[in-house]
Protein backbone atom coordinates (compact mmCIF):
# COMPACT_ATOMS: atom_id res chain seq x y z
CA UNK A 1 0.00 0.00 0.00
CA UNK A 2 1.27 3.38 -0.70
CA UNK A 3 0.18 6.87 0.15
CA UNK A 4 -1.86 8.74 -2.58
CA UNK A 5 -0.37 12.31 -1.95
CA UNK A 6 0.21 14.81 -4.50
CA UNK A 7 3.83 16.03 -5.77
CA UNK A 8 3.68 19.20 -3.83
CA UNK A 9 2.87 17.19 -0.56
CA UNK A 10 5.31 14.59 -1.26
CA UNK A 11 7.99 17.84 -1.65
CA UNK A 12 6.67 19.48 1.56
CA UNK A 13 7.02 16.03 3.33
CA UNK A 14 10.51 15.72 2.07
CA UNK A 15 11.60 18.98 3.03
CA UNK A 16 10.30 18.61 6.69
CA UNK A 17 12.11 15.34 6.72
CA UNK A 18 15.39 17.54 6.29
CA UNK A 19 13.84 20.01 8.50
CA UNK A 20 14.23 17.49 11.39
CA UNK A 21 17.72 15.84 10.99
CA UNK A 22 17.74 15.75 14.88
CA UNK A 23 15.25 13.64 15.31
CA UNK A 24 15.72 10.98 12.28
CA UNK A 25 17.46 8.35 14.10
CA UNK A 26 14.85 8.01 16.95
CA UNK A 27 12.21 8.25 14.17
CA UNK A 28 13.72 5.33 12.15
CA UNK A 29 14.52 2.89 15.42
CA UNK A 30 11.45 3.42 17.61
CA UNK A 31 7.82 2.97 17.25
CA UNK A 32 5.88 6.16 17.21
CA UNK A 33 2.83 6.39 19.43
CA UNK A 34 0.58 9.18 17.38
CA UNK A 35 -2.31 10.88 19.21
CA UNK A 36 -5.06 11.05 16.82
CA UNK A 37 -8.25 13.26 17.64
CA UNK A 38 -9.56 13.28 14.06
CA UNK A 39 -9.12 16.39 13.52
CA UNK A 40 -7.48 18.13 10.79
CA UNK A 41 -4.39 18.73 12.30
CA UNK A 42 -4.00 15.05 13.77
CA UNK A 43 -4.90 14.00 10.09
CA UNK A 44 -1.64 15.95 8.44
CA UNK A 45 0.22 14.04 11.65
CA UNK A 46 -1.51 10.80 10.54
CA UNK A 47 -0.56 11.07 6.58
CA UNK A 48 2.94 12.02 7.45
CA UNK A 49 3.71 9.40 9.41
CA UNK A 50 2.02 7.23 6.89
CA UNK A 51 4.54 8.62 4.63
CA UNK A 52 7.26 8.31 6.44
CA UNK A 53 6.45 4.32 6.89
CA UNK A 54 5.97 3.79 3.23
CA UNK A 55 9.00 6.29 1.83
CA UNK A 56 11.55 5.69 4.95
CA UNK A 57 10.67 2.45 6.17
CA UNK A 58 10.16 3.49 9.92
CA UNK A 59 8.77 1.07 12.30
CA UNK A 60 4.97 1.16 12.36
CA UNK A 61 3.62 3.65 14.20
CA UNK A 62 0.23 3.12 16.64
CA UNK A 63 -2.88 4.84 16.34
CA UNK A 64 -4.14 6.64 19.83
CA UNK A 65 -7.58 7.95 19.83
CA UNK A 66 -9.68 8.83 22.99
CA UNK A 67 -13.33 9.80 22.85
CA UNK A 68 -13.80 12.16 25.50
CA UNK A 69 -17.75 11.77 25.53
CA UNK A 70 -18.38 15.21 24.89
CA UNK A 71 -18.86 14.73 21.24
CA UNK A 72 -22.87 14.08 20.65
CA UNK A 73 -22.49 12.29 17.14
CA UNK A 74 -21.63 8.72 18.04
CA UNK A 75 -22.08 8.24 14.47
CA UNK A 76 -18.66 10.12 13.97
CA UNK A 77 -16.54 8.86 16.27
CA UNK A 78 -17.77 5.08 14.56
CA UNK A 79 -16.70 6.92 11.22
CA UNK A 80 -13.17 7.89 13.11
CA UNK A 81 -12.79 4.17 14.10
CA UNK A 82 -13.23 3.08 10.03
CA UNK A 83 -11.52 5.13 8.93
CA UNK A 84 -8.46 4.43 10.85
CA UNK A 85 -9.24 1.09 10.27
CA UNK A 86 -9.41 0.38 6.46
CA UNK A 87 -6.78 3.10 5.83
CA UNK A 88 -3.76 2.88 7.91
CA UNK A 89 -2.14 -1.00 8.67
CA UNK A 90 -1.24 0.08 12.02
CA UNK A 91 -2.13 -1.03 15.35
CA UNK A 92 -4.72 1.62 16.57
CA UNK A 93 -5.78 1.73 20.27
CA UNK A 94 -9.25 3.58 20.61
CA UNK A 95 -10.08 4.27 24.13
CA UNK A 96 -14.02 5.81 25.61
CA UNK A 97 -13.15 7.78 28.63
CA UNK A 98 -16.19 9.88 30.36
CA UNK A 99 -14.52 13.06 31.22
CA UNK A 100 -16.93 15.44 31.77
CA UNK A 101 -17.85 13.27 34.69
CA UNK A 102 -14.21 12.77 36.09
CA UNK A 103 -13.54 16.53 35.64
CA UNK A 104 -16.45 17.38 38.33
CA UNK A 105 -14.84 15.01 40.38
CA UNK A 106 -11.29 16.09 40.50
CA UNK A 107 -12.88 20.03 40.26
CA UNK A 108 -10.69 20.54 36.63
CA UNK A 109 -11.56 21.54 33.26
CA UNK A 110 -12.70 19.31 30.64
CA UNK A 111 -9.38 20.62 28.38
CA UNK A 112 -7.32 20.07 32.10
CA UNK A 113 -8.70 16.57 32.68
CA UNK A 114 -9.08 15.23 29.12
CA UNK A 115 -4.98 16.00 28.50
CA UNK A 116 -4.28 14.51 32.24
CA UNK A 117 -5.95 11.38 31.48
CA UNK A 118 -4.66 11.31 27.46
CA UNK A 119 -0.99 11.94 28.46
CA UNK A 120 -1.02 9.21 31.16
CA UNK A 121 -2.93 6.57 28.69
CA UNK A 122 0.10 7.24 26.45
CA UNK A 123 2.64 6.86 27.88
CA UNK A 124 1.45 4.05 29.54
CA UNK A 125 1.54 3.01 26.14
CA UNK A 126 4.69 4.25 24.97
CA UNK A 127 6.66 2.29 27.85
CA UNK A 128 4.92 -0.45 26.56
CA UNK A 129 5.84 -0.55 22.63
CA UNK A 130 9.51 0.98 23.93
CA UNK A 131 8.29 3.75 21.67
CA UNK A 132 7.63 7.84 21.94
CA UNK A 133 4.91 10.01 21.79
CA UNK A 134 3.61 12.37 19.06
CA UNK A 135 1.53 15.08 19.18
CA UNK A 136 -0.33 17.23 16.20
CA UNK A 137 0.73 20.74 17.93
CA UNK A 138 1.96 23.56 15.40
CA UNK A 139 2.83 27.04 15.98
CA UNK A 140 -0.64 28.51 15.89
CA UNK A 141 -1.09 26.04 19.00
CA UNK A 142 1.66 27.35 20.98
CA UNK A 143 0.35 30.86 19.90
CA UNK A 144 -2.54 29.97 21.86
CA UNK A 145 -1.14 28.06 24.97
CA UNK A 146 1.54 31.06 25.83
CA UNK A 147 -2.08 33.66 25.74
CA UNK A 148 -3.69 30.85 28.08
CA UNK A 149 -1.02 30.36 30.37
CA UNK A 150 -0.30 34.45 30.48
CA UNK A 151 -3.73 34.91 30.90
CA UNK A 152 -3.43 32.42 33.92
CA UNK A 153 -0.77 34.10 35.69
CA UNK A 154 2.18 32.29 34.09
CA UNK A 155 5.72 33.80 34.01
CA UNK A 156 8.78 33.47 32.03
CA UNK A 157 8.22 29.58 31.73
CA UNK A 158 5.11 30.08 29.54
CA UNK A 159 7.22 31.19 26.55
CA UNK A 160 9.02 28.09 26.78
CA UNK A 161 5.70 25.81 26.17
CA UNK A 162 5.19 23.05 23.73
CA UNK A 163 9.14 22.39 22.90
CA UNK A 164 10.13 20.24 19.41
CA UNK A 165 10.66 17.00 22.24
CA UNK A 166 10.34 17.01 25.80
CA UNK A 167 9.00 14.15 28.32
CA UNK A 168 9.44 11.52 25.30
CA UNK A 169 6.83 14.06 23.69
CA UNK A 170 7.38 14.69 19.67
CA UNK A 171 5.44 17.25 17.92
CA UNK A 172 6.24 17.16 14.04
CA UNK A 173 4.63 19.81 13.00
CA UNK A 174 6.40 22.44 14.43
CA UNK A 175 8.63 21.41 10.97
CA UNK A 176 6.27 22.75 9.07
CA UNK A 177 5.38 26.30 7.84
CA UNK A 178 1.50 28.12 8.98
CA UNK A 179 1.46 28.06 4.79
CA UNK A 180 3.17 24.31 4.40
CA UNK A 181 0.16 23.29 6.77
CA UNK A 182 -2.45 25.21 4.30
CA UNK A 183 -1.00 23.69 1.15
CA UNK A 184 -1.04 20.42 2.67
CA UNK A 185 -4.86 20.65 3.73
CA UNK A 186 -5.80 22.25 0.66
CA UNK A 187 -4.21 20.05 -1.60
CA UNK A 188 -5.36 16.42 -0.14
CA UNK A 189 -8.88 15.57 0.59
CA UNK A 190 -8.31 13.90 3.52
CA UNK A 191 -11.57 12.85 6.28
CA UNK A 192 -11.50 15.52 9.19
CA UNK A 193 -13.52 14.60 11.82
CA UNK A 194 -13.77 17.93 13.82
CA UNK A 195 -15.16 17.95 17.65
CA UNK A 196 -17.79 20.31 17.55
CA UNK A 197 -16.71 21.65 20.83
CA UNK A 198 -14.00 23.18 19.24
CA UNK A 199 -15.94 26.00 18.08
CA UNK A 200 -18.26 26.55 21.09
CA UNK A 201 -16.78 29.71 23.03
CA UNK A 202 -18.06 28.35 25.89
CA UNK A 203 -14.17 27.30 26.96
CA UNK A 204 -11.24 30.08 26.84
CA UNK A 205 -8.79 28.38 24.63
CA UNK A 206 -11.60 28.30 22.12
CA UNK A 207 -12.25 32.02 23.00
CA UNK A 208 -8.55 32.50 22.56
CA UNK A 209 -8.60 30.72 19.05
CA UNK A 210 -11.49 32.13 17.55
CA UNK A 211 -11.25 35.97 18.79
CA UNK A 212 -7.67 37.24 19.95
CA UNK A 213 -5.34 35.42 17.34
CA UNK A 214 -7.63 36.16 14.54
CA UNK A 215 -7.10 39.78 15.61
CA UNK A 216 -2.98 39.10 16.47
CA UNK A 217 -2.39 37.65 13.12
CA UNK A 218 -4.56 40.83 11.11
CA UNK A 219 -1.82 43.01 12.61
CA UNK A 220 0.62 40.89 11.30
CA UNK A 221 1.58 38.37 13.86
CA UNK A 222 3.78 35.56 12.84
CA UNK A 223 3.43 32.76 14.88
CA UNK A 224 5.89 30.46 13.39
CA UNK A 225 8.55 33.08 13.92
CA UNK A 226 7.47 33.51 17.61
CA UNK A 227 8.18 29.84 17.95
CA UNK A 228 11.47 29.65 16.76
CA UNK A 229 12.33 32.72 18.92
CA UNK A 230 11.48 30.62 22.17
CA UNK A 231 12.53 27.09 20.41
CA UNK A 232 15.99 25.29 19.55
CA UNK A 233 15.54 22.29 18.26
CA UNK A 234 16.65 19.84 20.51
CA UNK A 235 18.24 15.98 20.87
CA UNK A 236 16.07 13.37 21.88
CA UNK A 237 17.29 12.57 25.30
CA UNK A 238 19.47 15.34 25.66
CA UNK A 239 19.69 15.27 29.79
CA UNK A 240 21.50 11.73 29.23
CA UNK A 241 23.91 13.58 27.06
CA UNK A 242 27.01 14.61 29.65
CA UNK A 243 28.34 18.30 28.50
CA UNK A 244 30.94 16.93 26.49
CA UNK A 245 28.13 15.68 23.64
CA UNK A 246 26.84 19.12 23.67
CA UNK A 247 28.74 20.65 20.66
CA UNK A 248 28.16 23.77 18.31
CA UNK A 249 27.52 22.84 14.66
CA UNK A 250 31.29 25.05 14.00
CA UNK A 251 32.85 22.19 16.07
CA UNK A 252 32.87 18.63 16.39
CA UNK A 253 34.59 16.84 19.34
CA UNK A 254 37.69 14.49 19.01
CA UNK A 255 36.13 12.19 21.24
CA UNK A 256 32.88 11.64 23.30
CA UNK A 257 32.75 9.52 26.85
CA UNK A 258 29.58 7.51 27.95
CA UNK A 259 28.80 6.33 31.25
CA UNK A 260 28.40 2.74 30.58
CA UNK A 261 26.08 2.37 33.81
CA UNK A 262 24.04 4.61 31.94
CA UNK A 263 23.95 2.23 29.05
CA UNK A 264 23.33 -0.64 31.01
CA UNK A 265 20.00 0.68 32.04
CA UNK A 266 18.01 1.03 28.83
CA UNK A 267 16.69 -1.51 26.73
CA UNK A 268 18.17 -2.66 23.39
CA UNK A 269 16.28 -0.53 21.38
CA UNK A 270 17.00 2.77 23.76
CA UNK A 271 21.07 1.48 23.93
CA UNK A 272 21.14 1.38 20.02
CA UNK A 273 19.10 4.78 19.74
CA UNK A 274 21.47 6.17 22.51
CA UNK A 275 24.80 5.23 20.92
CA UNK A 276 23.69 6.41 17.47
CA UNK A 277 22.73 9.94 18.67
CA UNK A 278 26.49 9.87 20.13
CA UNK A 279 27.18 9.14 16.58
CA UNK A 280 25.36 11.35 15.11
CA UNK A 281 27.40 14.25 17.60
CA UNK A 282 30.71 13.00 16.19
CA UNK A 283 28.96 13.45 12.59
CA UNK A 284 29.18 9.88 11.98
CA UNK A 285 27.53 7.04 10.79
CA UNK A 286 24.94 4.79 12.97
CA UNK A 287 26.71 1.39 13.79
CA UNK A 288 25.15 -1.76 12.31
CA UNK A 289 23.22 -4.29 13.81
CA UNK A 290 26.48 -7.14 13.69
CA UNK A 291 28.58 -4.35 15.43
CA UNK A 292 25.99 -3.08 17.63
CA UNK A 293 25.91 -7.11 19.33
CA UNK A 294 29.66 -7.28 19.39
CA UNK A 295 29.60 -4.12 21.22
CA UNK A 296 27.33 -5.30 23.89
CA UNK A 297 29.12 -8.30 24.11
CA UNK A 298 32.15 -6.41 25.17
CA UNK A 299 30.25 -4.21 27.26
CA UNK A 300 29.48 -7.36 29.54
CA UNK A 301 32.70 -8.05 30.53
CA UNK A 302 34.35 -6.23 33.80
CA UNK A 303 37.77 -6.01 31.88
CA UNK A 304 39.20 -3.14 28.95
CA UNK A 305 38.69 -3.81 25.15
CA UNK A 306 38.93 -1.72 21.94
CA UNK A 307 37.03 -2.30 19.22
CA UNK A 308 36.53 -0.78 15.57
CA UNK A 309 34.84 -0.39 12.31
CA UNK A 310 35.27 1.69 9.51
CA UNK A 311 34.61 5.26 11.08
CA UNK A 312 35.71 4.88 14.94
CA UNK A 313 37.47 3.36 17.70
CA UNK A 314 35.32 2.16 21.02
CA UNK A 315 37.25 1.70 23.69
CA UNK A 316 36.32 1.03 27.01
CA UNK A 317 38.31 1.60 30.29
CA UNK A 318 38.60 -0.43 33.41
CA UNK A 319 36.39 1.90 35.34
CA UNK A 320 32.86 2.41 33.47
CA UNK A 321 33.63 4.74 30.83
CA UNK A 322 33.26 4.11 26.85
CA UNK A 323 35.30 6.13 24.82
CA UNK A 324 33.84 6.99 21.04
CA UNK A 325 36.52 8.01 19.25
CA UNK A 326 36.47 8.76 15.48
CA UNK A 327 38.97 7.55 12.90
CA UNK A 328 39.44 11.06 11.96
CA UNK A 329 39.49 12.55 15.37
CA UNK A 330 42.64 15.36 15.54
CA UNK A 331 43.62 13.15 18.84
CA UNK A 332 44.62 10.63 16.29
CA UNK A 333 46.81 12.89 14.77
CA UNK A 334 50.29 14.38 14.70
CA UNK A 335 51.05 17.28 17.15
CA UNK A 336 52.11 20.36 15.68
CA UNK A 337 55.13 22.44 17.35
CA UNK A 338 56.10 26.23 16.42
CA UNK A 339 59.55 27.10 18.09
CA UNK A 340 59.49 30.63 17.45
CA UNK A 341 56.49 30.98 19.84
CA UNK A 342 57.17 27.74 21.83
CA UNK A 343 53.22 26.42 21.39
CA UNK A 344 52.62 22.82 20.96
CA UNK A 345 49.40 22.42 19.13
CA UNK A 346 47.22 18.97 19.24
CA UNK A 347 43.69 17.89 19.45
CA UNK A 348 42.22 21.04 19.18
CA UNK A 349 44.31 21.95 22.14
CA UNK A 350 46.96 24.12 22.54
CA UNK A 351 49.92 24.76 25.25
CA UNK A 352 52.53 27.48 26.06
CA UNK A 353 56.33 25.41 26.40
CA UNK A 354 58.55 26.65 28.89
CA UNK A 355 61.95 26.95 27.50
CA UNK A 356 64.54 24.54 27.43
CA UNK A 357 61.50 21.89 26.74
CA UNK A 358 61.32 20.09 23.60
CA UNK A 359 57.72 17.54 22.45
CA UNK A 360 57.86 14.41 21.33
CA UNK A 361 56.32 11.21 21.48
CA UNK A 362 56.13 8.29 24.08
CA UNK A 363 58.70 5.82 22.91
CA UNK A 364 57.58 2.16 24.48
CA UNK A 365 59.91 1.32 28.04
CA UNK A 366 60.07 5.35 28.14
CA UNK A 367 59.91 6.59 32.24
CA UNK A 368 59.45 9.88 34.47
CA UNK A 369 60.62 10.46 37.92
CA UNK A 370 57.81 10.96 40.11
CA UNK A 371 57.60 10.79 43.96
CA UNK A 372 61.11 9.90 44.35
CA UNK A 373 60.39 6.75 41.80
CA UNK A 374 60.68 5.91 38.16
CA UNK A 375 57.16 5.04 36.63
CA UNK A 376 56.50 3.88 33.32
CA UNK A 377 54.46 6.04 30.59
CA UNK A 378 52.52 3.59 29.68
CA UNK A 379 51.15 2.81 33.80
CA UNK A 380 50.45 6.36 33.96
CA UNK A 381 48.48 5.99 30.55
CA UNK A 382 46.69 3.31 32.05
CA UNK A 383 46.12 4.63 35.23
CA UNK A 384 44.29 7.66 33.47
CA UNK A 385 42.35 5.84 31.31
CA UNK A 386 43.94 6.86 27.88
CA UNK A 387 42.20 5.13 25.39
CA UNK A 388 44.91 3.09 23.52
CA UNK A 389 45.02 4.37 19.93
CA UNK A 390 45.47 7.64 21.74
CA UNK A 391 48.35 7.02 23.69
CA UNK A 392 50.94 6.79 20.70
CA UNK A 393 49.83 10.28 19.75
CA UNK A 394 49.70 12.20 22.75
CA UNK A 395 53.02 14.77 22.93
CA UNK A 396 54.80 14.56 25.71
CA UNK A 397 57.90 16.86 27.09
CA UNK A 398 61.78 16.76 27.10
CA UNK A 399 64.02 18.60 29.32
CA UNK A 400 67.90 17.70 29.46
CA UNK A 401 66.89 14.07 27.39
CA UNK A 402 64.48 13.24 30.14
CA UNK A 403 60.95 13.11 30.10
CA UNK A 404 59.59 16.28 32.15
CA UNK A 405 55.75 16.63 31.12
CA UNK A 406 53.34 13.96 30.21
CA UNK A 407 50.72 16.65 28.70
CA UNK A 408 47.36 14.78 29.84
CA UNK A 409 45.36 18.26 29.45
CA UNK A 410 45.98 18.37 25.98
CA UNK A 411 43.39 15.30 25.46
CA UNK A 412 41.27 15.75 27.85
CA UNK A 413 41.65 19.79 29.74
CA UNK A 414 39.82 18.47 32.86
CA UNK A 415 42.99 16.11 33.28
CA UNK A 416 45.98 17.58 34.77
CA UNK A 417 49.84 17.21 33.23
CA UNK A 418 51.78 14.70 35.19
CA UNK A 419 55.72 16.80 35.72
CA UNK A 420 58.40 15.25 37.16
CA UNK A 421 60.40 15.91 39.85
CA UNK A 422 62.12 18.65 39.74
CA UNK A 423 66.06 19.34 40.89
CA UNK A 424 65.77 22.22 43.88
CA UNK A 425 69.00 23.57 44.65
CA UNK A 426 69.84 23.56 48.45
CA UNK A 427 71.80 26.61 49.62
CA UNK A 428 74.42 26.55 51.54
CA UNK A 429 73.11 28.15 54.66
CA UNK A 430 70.33 26.17 55.08
CA UNK A 431 72.45 22.93 55.83
CA UNK A 432 72.20 21.47 59.37
CA UNK A 433 75.56 22.18 61.08
CA UNK A 434 77.40 18.77 61.09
Amino acid sequence: MRDKISESTRKIFETVWERILPFQEMILSRPAILSYSGGKDSSLLLHFYFWLWVEKKIPAPCIYHLDHSIRFNLEQEKRILEYAETTFPFPRIFKKKNVPLLSRKLGKTLEETGRAFRYKDLKRISDRYEGYIVTGHHSNDYLETILLNLIRGGGWSSLRTLGWYEKNRFRPLFAFTKEEIKTVLRTEFWPVFEDESNQSNEYLRNRIRNDIVPLLLSEGADPDRIYKNFHRMEKPAAKLFPKEAETSPQKIPSFLKIDIWVLNDLSQRERKFFIDRYLRSLDLHPITRNFFEDLTHCLQRENSFGIENKEAWFWKSTSSDLYIIPKNSLALKEFRFEPKEMILRWNGNQKKIPPGLIPDLCPPGAKIRKNGMSIEISEIFRQKEIPVPVRKMLPILYGEGKVDVICLSLWDTRISDIVADREVEILPDLLEPG
